[in-house]
């Protein structure tokens, strides 16, 4: 098999992964509907727990409400919580700052580029830091996403 075949073959490959990806993303989304429609039913007709046996497993459902809590995009500029200073003010000012965890971290783009560019320079690594190499190929990555939706 040629280098041409196996980029066919690699192509083929990833335009599966995105066609599955795509197809996942919507079972997820009528997984969520039904979930909703269960819950709303389950209510509607005072059942606090359903339990279904599928193939001698007995899978129970229950209704719930979950809760989660988002950053108010009117009231802040904040793009996650780790970037609202008025959440981790109003923490303090409630007195539960030893919440709020100090993080050190370097962004592994940027830990990546910093490393290369040293060694690049002929400058020294710490010896807990260990360079490797795999051998790859790059490819267009929107271009094989557009391939492999076109055939859905």
């Amino acid at each position: 098999m040629n280098s041409q075949d196996k980029a066919k073959q690699l192509l083929e490959k990833l335009k599966s992964v995105d066609q599955l990806k795509a197809q996942l993303s919507e079972l997820n989304k009528e997984v969520t509907v039904l979930s909703m429609d269960l819950h709303e039913s389950m209510i509607e007709e005072d059942i606090p727990k359903l339990v279904i046996n599928d193939n001698g497993i007995e899978i129970p459902f229950t209704p719930e409400v979950e809760r989660s809590y988002s950053l108010d995009r009117n009231q802040v500029q904040a793009r996650t919580w780790d970037d609202c200073t008025e959440w981790f003010a109003w923490l303090r000012e409630i007195g539960e700052g030893g919440m709020i965890k100090t993080k050190e971290t370097v962004h592994s783009g940027t830990r990546t580029a910093f490393l290369k560019q040293r060694i690049d320079d002929g400058k020294d690594i710490p010896g807990f830091v260990e360079e490797k190499f795999f051998n790859t190929v790059k490819f267009n990555k929107s271009a094989v996403k557009k391939a492999a939706l076109a055939v859905i």
